[in-house]
Order: structure tokens, then sequence, then C-alpha cells
């Protein structure tokens, strides 16, 4: 198959919007089921949200809070999943929960919570446990000590996010009956007689050429009202609540962490501190934002990032000790009874069918693409009479290079 879209082939059985993880995690389930599809992304494949994470796999500790014990209990079962499949960009981490007297949780309490997150993962966890005030500050002198009793600790994995999207590509471009191509956008919309008539553009040559598909996936994530409100054969309306995350990368030697951390400032967030290779990130963030692309952090975010900082550790970390900072806006589906609280949306997934043959999947978390892209491909062969063979996306991924010659993706 062609790589570019002037050579691109005119008829794809399915195609996908959005090359995210959850796109790309619906592109390798059919290619799985031997399905010819297309992915296409406006941007490069994984450059939005998919990218902006915290970089973990996790069933989500905070979730626990409000009794999303399904979510939890689901996205640890795909956490260990994918430490096991993935372990070429995945590791498994320790996490450590300190507890100070002004804490909102107790230490009793956090071991309760603990307990039950080992529970929800059916005992596949690594054991959790909790260390006195001595023994924390000597493992970690850069803890502040005034007000210390002690922590929790737990594990969960941390994940190359990007390349996990690339490698989801690449793994189904393995199937000569897929393709993908990026800086290519959806211009348009026709219902014809046999599926859909797509106009897309190139964005770099801005050359447009016509396809046609018989079902249509949307995987846009948080771009999803935005998009689907101009295509005139959908009576689209909104379901989406914005929330932008954001993070920061803290210079290795003004945060020299071994083991990472939940800090949990006293305003209910949770903020995570990862030490990685050559950098600390510090995030995330959870506030109103406007829909666009590329988001960066705002100068509120950071600040709040470092102060929150600052009350765990010693060393004034400031501006001066970033050397980089990313945002992303979360596709949370909204809450009838929080419609405008993103801290108490829950993160399940939805699938819309707005017209006979147009696929939509929003919310969900990244830790949980297999199982959302999982259930939306079920739908799809339901809908074209074939079955859904669930062993095959629990298939171990293929270590690729970033830099490996897959013809089908482009530039």
């Amino acid at each position: 198959m062609s790589n570019t879209l002037k050579t691109c082939e005119s008829h794809f059985p399915i195609v996908i919007i959005g090359g995210g993880i959850v796109g790309a995690g619906i592109l390798r389930d059919l290619a799985l089921h031997q399905e010819k599809a297309l992915l296409i992304d406006k941007y490069d494949f994984s450059s939005q949200t998919s990218q902006s994470s915290s970089k973990m796999l996790h069933g989500g500790i905070r979730y626990l809070e409000n009794f999303d014990l399904e979510l939890v209990r689901e996205g640890l079962q795909e956490k260990n999943l994918w430490l096991n499949r993935a372990s070429h960009i995945a590791r498994e981490e320790k996490f450590y929960l300190p507890i100070y007297n002004d804490s909102v949780r107790p230490l009793w309490q956090i071991k309760i919570g603990l307990a039950l997150y080992d529970f929800l993962s059916a005992f596949k966890n690594k054991p959790h446990g909790s260390v006195n005030k001595d023994d924390l500050v000597k493992d970690v002198p850069v803890l502040r000590e005034k007000g210390l009793k002690g922590a929790g600790y737990y594990y969960d994995g941390v994940i190359d996010d990007a390349k996990l999207t690339l490698d989801c590509i690449y793994d189904a471009l393995e199937n000569p009956h897929i393709a993908a191509l990026n800086y290519v956008s959806l211009q348009d919309v026709k219902v014809s007689k046999n599926g859909y008539s797509l106009i897309l553009k190139d964005e770099e040559t801005t050359e447009t050429k016509t396809i046609t598909c018989e079902q249509l996936v949307f995987a846009t994530g948080p771009f999803t009202d935005k998009l689907l409100s101009q295509l005139d054969y959908l009576n689209w309306q909104p379901k989406l609540i914005p929330s932008r995350g954001s993070h920061i990368w803290i210079k290795k030697d003004r945060l020299p962490l071994n083991e990472s951390f939940v800090l949990t400032p006293n305003d209910g967030r949770v903020i995570f501190v990862i030490p990685h290779e050559d950098a600390t990130l510090v995030g995330t963030t959870e506030i109103k934002a406007d829909v666009e692309f590329n988001q960066v952090p705002s100068k509120e975010e950071i600040t709040y990032l470092l102060e929150n900082l600052n009350q765990y550790f010693h060393g004034d970390i400031n501006h001066q000790d970033i050397i980089g900072a990313y945002a992303g806006t979360r596709p949370l589906v909204k809450d009838p009874h929080h419609p405008d609280d993103a801290s108490k949306t829950a993160r399940d997934h939805q699938i819309y069918r707005p017209h006979e043959n147009t696929f939509v999947i929003l919310g969900g978390k990244y830790t949980t693409f297999r199982k959302m892209a999982a259930d939306l491909v079920k739908d799809l062969l339901h809908k074209r009479g074939k079955a859904y063979l669930s062993h095959l996306s629990f298939r171990e991924l293929k270590k690729k290079s970033l830099v490996t010659d897959i013809t089908n993706v482009t530039r």
C-alpha cells in the first residue's frame, strides 16, 4: 500500500479518524482480525493528549475515593498486562505516599486504600507496605521532615506513552491491508449509497482527495465535539467537559530521587513525582480549558506545581530548575450529576452511534486503551456479521524502533 494521500487507495471498509492511543489501539485490533482499515491524523501520531499523560500505567489510586472500583480494577488489569506485553517501554515503579500531621488522609486510611488497590489487582501487584518516618528520611533525605509521620507505598507502571502509541501502529502495519497517514485531516463527510465519501486534505501540500468507506470511526479525544459539530450529516450534541493536565520536568540534580512519590495537597488533587533517566517529572493539574491543539501549561499551573513540590521537598525548586513542560486536554464525558466538575467526572469510556455506520468513542483513560479499542471493534465486527476473537488483542507488542522503515507510515 502507498504511503501518501495522493497515492493512497480510494476505498477502505473502515476509516479511523484520530491517531492517538485509542485510534492506534483500534487500528491494531482490526489488523489482528485481518480487517482492512485506514488511520489518519491531522498532525503527527500521538502528538496531542496521548503524549501528554503522566507516563503511567495505573489503576488510578485517586479513583478509589469516588468508589470507581470497576474502573480501578480494569486499569490494574491492563497495567499488569502491558508491563508483561510491552516490557521494552514499560517498567514497574515503587510509589511512596508520604503522610504529615496535616494530611487530609491519615496513615491508617492510606493503608486500607492500598490494601484495596492490591485486592482489585487480584493480588497481581507487587505487595504494598508502609515505612516509618526515620527509615523514609534515611532513604529520601530531600523529603521535608517537619510533621512527617511516615508513608505508605505501592507499585504501579511507568510507560513511554508516545512510543506505545507508535508501537501499536507499527504492529498494525504488519498487516498489508492496513495504512496510516499523518498530517492528513478530514474536511467533510457525505453519506453515500454504500457508506460515506470522505474529503481528506494533506496538511503539508494542501492537496485534497475523496475516498470512500463503509464504517467511520472517530477516536478524536478532546477535539470530538468541535469536529463533529461541523459535519452536517450528524446532529452532534456536545458530550465533553474539557480538562487540561499540565506537567513539568525538573533537573535531575535539583530533585534527586530514586523512587516515585504521590503528593496529596489539601485541595484534593494528586501530584505524581516520577524520576526518569535525565529529569524528574511532576504533574498533573486539572483546570477548565479551551480545546486547542498543541496545548502549553499556564504560568498559574507551573506555579501551583512548584509550590506543592516545595511543601514536600527541600531545595527551594524554582522556575530556573524547569527544563521542560507540556500540557494536554482530557476527553472527559460529562457526568449529568456533576456537569461542570472534572474532578468528580468518571473516567469510564462511552461509545456512540450518531449515524448508522458512524462510531464515536470518548472518555476512558490511557491505561485502558486496549479495552476501549476492543469494545469498539466488537461493535464494528458485529455490524459486519463477524465474530470478535478476544485472545488476539492480548498479543505481545513487537519491539519496534522509532526509526523502523515502515512504508505505510508517512513523514
